[in-house]
């Protein structure tokens, strides 16, 4: 009744994992210089292993962190019978026909990094920054928030100059101002406002944005259309796949490249939708996303060869004393058995055992539950069965890991 309790409350399975766990440490504890070869080789091959992952991860397979992130395309243009190899910014003309025209869009927004860094002075201090000007509802598209102030809007179309500083940018290079909102700085000469400073968890291409200016009617994009270059990003409507959308930008900047000369750019290109995604690591570098896969490969075989070599390494060590263990095994059964004939006996012995603990030990009822003592019938014929199957012990769970033989011979110790 004890051992059957045992059984019941899991406690042989935690005996069995100290013992385990104590001839592990036994094991290695005979050749520490291998022990401690191996614990290094693994170490570091399982770092590295951790540590491009972890990469890989952010950059290749967390989702992006903007609000309908699944929904959310970029549209880049391609040269005629080069799509998906080129890809080149739009032209301001042609954002401007997809945004009054499309039908495949909740919202069209563009921004560009095709210029220059500017010249900012704040408190008398010049240094140069990477300023992106942006259209209106750029944030909103992404679904983000200001930490501090506030994003464009609508009345800032009419403002003149304003401004959304980067947290990094408002930290690092203005020394965290607690008055920079609503305050005001000098852009190559015009003086704008800061409206407000975005969350420090925001990022977005290029990531070193320092601040975005807001387009307005009379900036040089809306004066200018055709030679103005800008990335335009949209979020599509519920239902709508990207090769629809694409084909109704296409018949819309057909219609705005016939408005032009036949030597203009833009009548050269086709716009192209991509996932915003697996866009997003092209944005970042074209070979970034090759590059670390083939580098994660590249760590993940090197931590098998050093697995491999271990391995070999230890069973090499193992073949000397292998037949003094297969000796061992003869002696423990009491048997004049071969050696190989005896282990192999011993091994199915141990697997069998393995399969009634797991069996009898969640309540059910085993195949071996009727041979216990005070059972002679059922226990004749589970003899009867053993013999025919060629196995001469009965295991049971109840034996504390022990192996209890038919016969009355001495049981095998686990």
């Amino acid at each position: 009744m004890k051992e059957a309790c045992r059984d019941a409350r899991g406690v042989n399975f935690i005996e069995n994992l100290f013992q385990d766990v104590r001839y592990g440490a036994r094991v290695l504890a005979k050749k520490p210089a291998f022990t401690a070869l191996t614990v290094v080789t693994l170490a570091l091959g399982i770092g590295a292993s951790t540590a491009i992952f972890s990469i890989v991860d952010a950059v290749l397979l967390r989702r992006l962190a903007y609000r309908d992130p699944d929904r959310l395309v970029v549209i880049w243009g391609a040269q005629i019978g080069q799509v998906g190899s080129s890809k080149v910014f739009d032209s301001y003309r042609d954002f401007e026909a997809w945004q009054h025209s499309s039908r495949s869009f909740d919202q069209l927004e563009a921004l560009t990094w095709a210029f220059a860094g500017q010249t900012l002075s704040w408190r008398g201090k010049p240094q140069r920054v990477l300023a992106i000007p942006a259209t209106q509802g750029i944030f909103s598209l992404l679904g983000v928030q200001a930490a501090a102030g506030r994003t464009f809007g609508a009345e800032d179309l009419k403002a003149g100059c304003t401004v959304v500083l980067s947290h990094r940018f408002w930290q690092d290079r203005l020394g965290s101002p607690t008055d920079a909102v609503g305050g005001s700085l000098t852009l190559d000469g015009r003086h704008c406002t800061v409206i407000g400073i975005m969350p420090s968890r925001f990022e977005f291409y290029p990531r070193d944005s320092d601040l975005w200016t807001l387009i307005t009617p009379s900036s040089d994009f809306t004066l200018h259309p055709r030679n103005s270059l800008v990335g335009v990003f949209g979020r599509l409507r519920p239902g709508v796949s990207r090769a629809t959308a694409q084909a109704e930008l296409t018949v819309i900047h057909q219609r705005t490249a016939e408005e032009l000369p036949a030597e203009s750019w833009i009548s050269q290109v086709v716009p192209v939708v991509y996932d915003l995604q697996s866009e997003f690591t092209w944005l970042a570098g074209r070979n970034l996303r090759n590059g670390l896969l083939l580098l994660s490969a590249a760590v993940g075989l090197v931590l098998l060869i050093a697995c491999v070599k271990r391995s070999e390494s230890h069973s090499g060590t193992r073949q000397g004393t292998a037949e003094g263990t297969c000796h061992s095994i003869s002696a423990r059964l009491g048997q004049s058995a071969p050696c190989p004939a005896t282990a192999y006996r011993e091994f199915f012995a141990i697997v069998a055992r393995r399969w009634v603990r797991s069996v009898s030990g969640r309540g059910k009822r085993s195949v071996f539950s009727s041979c216990k003592p005070g059972r002679t019938t059922a226990r004749q014929r589970c003899h009867g069965e053993f013999a025919r199957a060629g196995v001469h012990h009965v295991l049971s769970s109840s034996d504390r890991g022990g192996v209890r033989p038919l016969s009355g011979l001495e049981g095998i110790p686990a």
